[in-house]
């Protein structure tokens, strides 16, 4: 049984060699650049020749998808280029193919926020659909948080893997603009221009809900100073969907006058 490992990148020269050293066990990479400017193909080619330029789609779940799609294994293992696999983890893959116990397997997750792992508030394990076998598993592309969706039997793995959610403010923040972004022409197509509820839900009740059940009831602030910072960055999230929202009203108005 082979294992293929699908990987989705853009400039992500910072994390790629790290998460591409702990899967060079495996018997293909697959890469899919969507567009980078740095290094990371060229570091991506130092271990595959299996490296396939496309656009680079606003919902990433097409491009994943496609990278799945390129696979020839006969189990797949996709992961972001800013996570990494444990050996131990590895190990259980191998394991796992062999036994052949279950089509899909749900992988712990540590998440590590200003280089200190996320243990409480709702962070881990934070189990994510990663490994299936060839076949069983699709994006839905529909949405950009979507998970994959799984036809067969799911099992689950011991050990987790690692993801470097967050190295730096100005990192973070890019990363849920182009999330932002995504949602809130979403949030539009769906709403139009009827502010009211998405500015209660986004600007007032999400940031509460945040608070009260991650932050107080879940413990985040356990976290200590990483965790708050993920507290504030989920708040911003939720901000900066609305705002992202709003931006598509005056565009399609500054685009209806321009027509008229």
């Amino acid at each position: 049984m082979k294992i293929s490992v699908s990987i989705v990148v853009h400039n992500e020269a910072r994390f790629l060699r790290t998460c591409l050293e702990s899967v060079k066990w495996a018997d293909e990479i697959i890469i899919v650049d969507t567009g980078s400017t740095d290094d990371s193909v060229k570091i991506a080619a130092e271990y595959t020749e299996k490296i396939f330029n496309v656009e680079n789609d606003p919902n990433i779940n097409i491009n994943k998808q496609k990278g799945i799609d390129k696979c020839s294994g006969d189990w797949i293992l996709y992961l972001d280029p800013d996570e990494e696999v444990p050996s131990a983890l590895a190990d259980e893959f191998k394991a796992a193919v062999n036994e052949s116990a279950a089509d899909a397997y749900l992988l712990p997750r540590k998440n590590i926020f200003f280089g200190k792992w996320l243990k409480w508030g709702g962070h881990y394990p934070d189990y994510q659909l990663r490994f299936f076998k060839k076949g069983r598993a699709n994006f839905p592309c529909e949405d950009i948080h979507e998970r994959l969706a799984i036809d067969g039997i799911i099992g689950k793995m011991k050990t987790p893997f690692l993801h470097y959610t967050a190295i730096s403010k100005e990192f973070y923040r890019d990363k849920l603009k182009i999330k932002a972004e995504f949602t809130g022409r979403k949030v539009y197509e769906k709403r139009g221009s009827k502010r009211f509820q998405p500015f209660v839900k986004y600007m007032i009740l999400k940031p509460m809900a945040y608070f009260i059940i991650y932050f107080l009831f879940k413990g985040e602030f356990l976290n200590g100073a990483a965790g708050i910072w993920a507290f504030k960055f989920k708040v911003l999230n939720a901000t900066m969907n609305y705002q992202h929202y709003v931006k598509c009203i005056v565009e399609n108005e500054d685009e209806n006058n321009t027509s008229a």
